[in-house]
């Protein structure tokens, strides 16, 4: 599973670069060559010839979130690099780094060897170092160019897996950054999404969530812990925490879901506070607060801590109760806590001017699908004859009425698969598909199953497996005037990843 969020943009113009300085086969011939390519110290020799004044006061590098103290190696904090004090207040474009620039001298003619045009990744690289060793001799350890010039090197590093070079590479950036512009200063989210990246591909899930954390920090500073401009970054990290514990939904892996919850609670709590409650703004976290109690709830399943007023059933040597945890607090309240989160999207929804029936239809049969999910069959009944009711009251709506409840739908949260078998997406290469017919309950619950053919054939032995899974999954009923009722011979494909 892919436990980032992809970000082809930042590496595009070093793609480009690729394809417009390497032969055929340049991939190819660098895999090759499998050594990291280092950052060496400066040269103690610094040319002057532009020197610039050095900036004044000096800059304090507070410990971030989550993060070592020094974003630094220790080979990068030598005497060298501590001796020049940052040269400019210049403030170039982080969106569109400068690469090192290449000669448009014809070959035949007399040209400096650092000027030709790389053959290779390994020539790029090189290109890329002699430029950063340039800069410094010019400018100085700290000059904002550095920080462009280091952070295209680690993006040329990671089109080549070489994740741990590329770390030290945005990390030294990343220092730059914040000598020029501030530790505050949100100008570090390349090289921290940067970093991101290359932990996630190195499987280093700590270290990808305290680099989140700390672009998160850096976001509150920026803007304010309660600012709108938030909610897209809470979403991706709430989110990412989401996946993580889907990769590996062990006992300890709880954490996960405990940290998005907290996130996405605390932001809807701080933002509505300061737009006011029942505001449009939040009802993306709204959904995703849903989600995240569904896992707490799911993870509950497979982990049962029982309770009585608020302590563990599980006691201690000494036969007393234990009080309960608030990861297991979290756990055994999943079902009200999700509640509460889809009655505030309906409740939002419902006091908007600006919304159709469609959109409010839609958020009471997720009310109801919620109910069916913990087997409150009457709450779910009460909401989905709601929906139906509004639905066949409006012009607009009425028509949808079989596409929205005519039949059976698969609800978007579902269990977790068994060992052995996962659920993928039927136009994966990899899957199985296996072709059935259901007959579904009045609660949405499978009664029976028929498989009626799997391919590829030679796959037949998932047949057990398929019918096991095909038992664990949950639809919305279809509705008669608005009552949840049965249906039978309902078409369903299952794809497995064996």
């Amino acid at each position: 599973m892919n436990l980032r969020h992809h970000n082809s943009s930042r590496l595009s113009w070093v793609t480009a670069a690729l394809l417009v300085f390497a032969a055929p086969g340049l991939l190819a011939n660098a895999d090759a060559t499998e050594h990291a390519v280092e950052i060496p110290v400066p040269p103690e020799q610094q040319v002057q010839q532009e020197q610039q004044p050095a900036a004044t006061g000096a800059v304090e590098d507070e410990a971030s979130p989550g993060l070592a103290d020094s974003p630094l190696p220790d080979e990068l904090l030598s005497d060298e690099f501590s001796s020049n004090e940052p040269s400019s207040d210049e403030q170039p474009s982080l969106d569109q780094p400068s690469p090192p620039a290449f000669s448009d001298q014809p070959e035949d003619e007399a040209a400096d060897p650092e000027l030709l045009v790389p053959t290779n990744v390994e020539d790029l690289l090189a290109a890329y170092q002699a430029q950063i060793d340039q800069q410094q001799a010019l400018n100085g350890t700290y000059h904002p160019s550095l920080a462009e010039s280091l952070t295209s090197m680690a993006q040329l590093l990671q089109l080549r897996g070489e994740h741990e070079a590329a770390i030290t590479a945005y990390q030294r950036a990343q220092h730059i950054r914040r000598v020029n512009d501030g530790i505050y200063s949100v100008s570090q989210e390349p090289m921290l999404r940067g970093m991101i990246d290359s932990y996630a591909a190195l499987g280093n899930l700590e270290s990808v969530g305290d680099h989140f954390d700390q672009l998160l920090w850096l976001y509150g500073r920026d803007y304010g812990a309660d600012d709108p401009r938030l909610l897209p970054l809470v979403s991706e990290i709430s989110n990412w925490h989401l996946q993580a514990y889907s990769y590996n939904p062990n006992r300890r892996a709880v954490h996960h879901l405990v940290r998005a919850h907290e996130l996405v609670a605390n932001t809807i709590e701080r933002i509505s506070h300061r737009v006011g409650g029942g505001n449009l703004t939040v009802l993306p976290l709204l959904h995703n607060l849903v989600v995240t109690n569904y896992y707490l709830a799911d993870h509950q399943r497979r982990y049962p801590v029982g309770s009585r007023d608020g302590f563990s059933m599980r006691t201690s040597m000494g036969g007393m109760s234990e009080p309960l945890t608030q990861d297991e607090l979290l756990a055994i309240n999943s079902y009200q806590n999700g509640r509460r989160a889809q009655e505030s999207i309906v409740a939002t929804l419902a006091e908007s001017p600006n919304v159709t029936t469609l959109e409010l239809v839609e958020a009471l049969a997720g009310l109801g699908d919620w109910h069916l999910l913990f087997g409150r069959t009457n709450s779910a009944q009460q909401a989905y004859r709601q929906a139906w009711e509004i639905a066949e009251s409006d012009p607009a709506t009425n028509p949808l009425l079989p596409e929205l409840f005519g039949a059976p739908q698969l609800l978007a949260l579902q269990p977790t698969s068994s060992k052995g078998a996962t659920i993928v997406d039927p136009e994966s290469d990899e899957a199985v598909r296996i072709l059935t017919l259901l007959s579904i309950g009045t609660r949405g619950d499978v009664r029976s199953t028929e498989i009626v053919d799997i391919q590829p054939a030679e796959n037949a032995e998932l047949s057990s497996t398929a019918t096991r899974e095909l038992r664990k999954l949950r639809f919305r009923p279809r509705l008669i005037d608005g009552t949840m009722s049965s249906s039978e011979g309902v078409e369903y494909t299952l794809a497995l990843r064996p």
